[in-house]
């Protein structure tokens, strides 16, 4: 179980409940946002604190999200998998094995301490929090500003291996034999597209929270230097990200589609050489049985889906990538005409 249920399952109420545990996740994140305000309050600092629109938009928007995400993956994740089971050329217990490791992956606390810890590193925050500590001596704020540091790393931490995981169940998935003539891909794969949409809007709002954060009061930039910014690496790294997965499903359901036309176009010249041999009518008609029966086969196997993913899918996650940089152009526009 992710790290964050298995405490969150332990509290006495209902956890089936969507709408509970949205509430009781708020209140959890309204708790530690409270702490902080009494905390900076005892110093006579209250008003820092509430200027502090990084500190309000990380705990309330990409924490939320991430609380709101290991709930539902932890919730959907498992029947995600057992919905493409048809799809599968497996057996009973190697499908078994597949569905264990690839829910399985999500469970692991090693990565999200080590993604963490890595965040920490390279985060300037946790190291200021430690010299003012020290050069200052201790002052109620900056322990909590150092343990308010390391929860959010690890929150975050938490919602980049949830994307990473549900990238290597899909990329996993997409590794296996397919049935011949599979149906209803864009369906099997429908709860996996729902996962990789929510760490799609997790990674996509939560670069947009520090793009807003670090570009407000900054000096404008050039158009060139708008353009051709870090942030269009980071949202092309997040489209391939969630593209990967479904391009390997694509190719191998397209190779399972070209295998079965070249089978069809092999039956259907075999059948044409035995039909221009001399047959009685009797054989004629199984010719022609056979003939209508591999033309059906054909439309059906022209008719497979190729792609687990459909153009909603792809119109929803251009949505989600436009929005970091709207939020670009929109702090280049207020940094250059209203400071």
């Amino acid at each position: 179980m992710i790290w964050l249920e298995a405490l969150f399952r332990r509290l006495p109420v209902a956890y089936d409940s969507l709408r509970t545990q949205l509430l009781v996740r708020y209140t959890f994140l309204a708790a530690i946002w409270v702490s902080g305000y009494l905390v900076y309050s005892l110093e006579s600092l209250s008003s820092l604190f509430l200027s502090s629109i990084g500190l309000h938009l990380g705990l309330f928007a990409t924490g939320m999200i991430t609380l709101f995400g290991t709930y539902m993956v932890q919730k959907a994740l498992p029947p995600a998998v057992t919905d493409v089971k048809p799809l599968l050329d497996l057996s009973g217990e190697e499908f078994e094995e597949l569905h264990r490791r690839t829910t399985g992956y999500v469970c692991d606390f090693r990565p999200v301490l080590a993604l963490a810890g890595a965040l920490i590193a390279f985060n300037p925050g946790v190291r200021e929090a430690l010299t003012s500590l020290q050069m200052e001596g201790f002052a109620p704020r900056y322990a909590w500003n150092i343990l308010a540091e390391f929860f959010f790393h690890l929150i975050n931490g938490t919602g980049l291996w949830l994307g990473f995981s549900i990238w290597l169940a899909v990329l996993t998935i997409s590794r296996q034999p397919f049935n011949h003539g599979v149906r209803e891909v864009n369906e099997r794969f429908s709860g996996l597209a729902v996962l990789v949409l929510w760490f799609s809007a997790f990674y996509f709002i939560s670069l947009s929270i520090g793009v807003a954060t670090s570009l407000m009061g900054s000096p404008s930039v050039s158009l060139f230097d708008l353009l051709f910014s870090p942030l269009l690496v980071f949202l092309a790294l997040g489209f391939l990200w969630v593209f990967f997965p479904f391009f390997s499903i694509h190719q191998a359901l397209s190779g399972i589609k070209k295998a079965e036309l070249m089978e069809i176009e092999k039956d259907y010249r075999e059948l044409i050489q035995r039909s221009n041999e001399d047959a009685s009518p009797e054989e004629s008609i199984i010719h022609v049985q056979q003939l209508l029966s591999l033309q059906l086969r054909e439309r059906m196997t022209m008719n497979m889906d190729e792609w687990p993913i459909n153009i909603g899918f792809v119109t929803k996650l251009l949505t989600l990538i436009l929005i970091p940089a709207l939020v670009r152009v929109s702090a280049e526009f207020i940094n250059k005409y209203i400071h």
